[in-house]
C-alpha cells in the first residue's frame, strides 16, 4: 500500500472522482489503525488538492466531511501529527489542506 500511495502522490492525475471517494475511506480506515499517519496526510492533501485545481465537483464532494474531520482528529490525537490535524480540519473546506 505504501509504494501505490507513493505512487499516485508523484502522479497526481491519477486521482478522479471514483478513486477519490474510496481512497479517502480506506486512508480513514488504515490510519484508525495507526498506519503511516504521514503518508496518509500526504494523500488526503493530494486528493483534496486535485479535486481543486482540476474543478472537478464530483471529485470535491466524492468523501464526506465525516471523513475528512475522523481523518483530521485521529491525525491529532497521534503523537507525532497534530499540527497536520490541525491543518487538516482547519483548512478544508477554505484554502485547501497542508501536509508535509
Amino acid at each position: 500500500m505504501k509504494h501505490i500511495l507513493e505512487a499516485c502522490l508523484e502522479r497526481p492525475q491519477t486521482f478522479d472522482a471514483e478513486r477519490g471517494s474510496s481512497l479517502v475511506g480506506r486512508l480513514q480506515w488504515l490510519l484508525a489503525a495507526g498506519w503511516n499517519p504521514r503518508l496518509v496526510c500526504s494523500a488526503v492533501a493530494c486528493v483534496d488538492a486535485r479535486a481543486r485545481a482540476s474543478g472537478e465537483d464530483a471529485l470535491r464532494y466524492s468523501y464526506t466531511d465525516d471523513e475528512l474531520i475522523d481523518i483530521a482528529l485521529t491525525l491529532h490525537r497521534m503523537p507525532h501529527t497534530p499540527v497536520e490535524g490541525l491543518d487538516l480540519f482547519a483548512a478544508h473546506g477554505s484554502v485547501g489542506v497542508r501536509c508535509a
